[in-house]
């Protein structure tokens, strides 16, 4: 779904066009929030993090404050589950390794 969301923004050729789609994909995301589907929240929040996207510093001066606001919270959110589970991963099998 994240390389979904990456063509579509980058189909587009003016920033203006790409902000528009990235607003759109913003409010899916939302919806996906609300309906408690975090699986495509962070599917959409790793498109809008990818270099490709993440680049495109025309386009994104261009999308609403509001919606930037938005997917800053879903980018701490994806920052801290991603971390968390590393985290818990990595530690869970050095416990698991080392002391059975």
């Amino acid at each position: 779904m994240s390389r979904l969301v990456a063509t579509e923004i980058l189909k587009r050729q003016s920033p203006t066009a790409r902000a528009t789609i990235i607003e759109k994909w913003a409010t899916v995301a939302d919806i996906c929030r609300n309906l408690n589907n975090f699986n495509s929240v962070l599917e959409i929040t790793s498109a809008f993090s990818s270099s490709a996207i993440y680049r495109i510093k025309k386009t994104w001066e261009k999308v609403s404050k509001q919606v930037r606001k938005l997917l800053s919270n879903y980018f701490s959110v994806y920052y801290y589950y991603y971390h968390y589970y590393y985290y818990y991963y990595y530690y869970y099998y050095y416990y698991y390794y080392y002391y059975y």
